[in-house]
């Protein structure tokens, strides 16, 4: 049952993850370079867990429906 779940949305869940890694990486390099300001560093890693939340949130919405 797990496995047609997880091939039902794999698109869905693809989406999220290749968004959130890009985020990351994108928010790893910034931090790297140091080139943003604080507060504005605080402002991209609130997006980013907000990003995952919403993520998670998706998926495992997706899965009870698919019960």
């Amino acid at each position: 049952m797990k496995k047609s779940i997880w091939y039902k949305d794999s698109t869905l869940i693809g989406f999220f993850g290749r968004m959130l890694l890009l985020i990351t990486v994108m928010l790893f390099a910034i931090v790297v370079l140091g080139f943003l300001p604080q507060y504005l560093l605080i402002y991209l890693i609130v997006v980013v867990v907000f990003f995952a939340v919403c993520g998670l949130i998706v998926i495992i919405y997706a899965g009870l429906l698919n019960k």
